[in-house]
């Protein structure tokens, strides 16, 4: 290989960084939905051209979350969404090239980061000196006008029961108390939905990357593991 072969070589293995790089921030920018694929382009970059060219594409992607903060979007929650996307590409890039057994890691980083967001709700009730309750009333009083606006479309739809949404969306503190029922089991689902779906992609990436190597676990693994009875039983 002469020097220009290897000049556009290196060039392009750059240009693809960065693109893994930008893409988290892409995604999150686009709907908050799209968020919870944010980690897959980070830790693909680790598995792929190896760990420090996975650090250099998480240091990319941080940097431009915060440029994007600085000067466009104005709203912090994307560089927040962006370090928890490093922090759960990290923990996954390790499980597929360690080869750890992707169900437990899955219950393990799911707990860890369940316990994570509770230490943080915790912490923020205890600063601000008020119950997450308080908290979620504040909040939704400031939403009001957009609460009243969702209402009156979904009234207009005919699609649910008008005098149950009155009373949800009219009263803050039902609302809240709604969202402090509900919330932990959907958070804790997101969590383990976000989880398995990132590791699902990578194995399945590392599978088709190293097809000559004998893996011990691939994609296939998440799709054919089944619940020991026991667990069912206790459940």
């Amino acid at each position: 290989m002469d020097q220009a072969d290897y000049s556009n070589t290196n060039e392009q293995g750059t240009g693809k960084l960065f693109f893994m790089g930008l893409l988290p921030v892409i995604l999150v920018h686009i709907h908050v939905v799209m968020s919870m694929f944010a980690p897959f382009p980070f830790a693909l970059s680790g598995i792929t051209y190896g760990r420090l060219k996975g650090a250099i594409t998480a240091t990319i992607g941080v940097l431009a979350s915060i440029v994007l903060v600085q000067f466009i979007a104005k709203d912090a929650s994307l560089l927040y969404i962006i370090l928890l996307s490093v922090f759960i590409a990290a923990g996954l890039t390790e499980v597929v090239l360690r080869q750890i057994n992707p169900v437990m890691a899955i219950l393990t980083m799911g707990a860890m980061l369940a316990g994570f967001f509770t230490f943080g709700i915790y912490t923020y009730s205890s600063q601000m000196k008020k119950s997450p309750k308080e908290l979620l009333m504040i909040e939704f009083q400031k939403i009001q006008p957009l609460l009243e606006e969702q209402k009156k479309r979904i009234k207009e739809s005919g699609t649910q029961d008008t005098f149950e949404l009155d009373a949800l969306f009219s009263n803050p503190e039902i609302l809240a108390d709604e969202v402090l029922k509900e919330g932990p089991g959907y958070l804790l689902s997101s969590i383990l939905f976000t989880l398995w779906i990132n590791l699902f992609l990578l194995l399945k990436s590392n599978r088709l990357v190293h097809k000559f190597k004998n893996l011990k676990y691939s994609e296939m693994y998440l799709l054919n593991f089944k619940v020991p009875d026991q667990m069912i039983w206790i459940v």
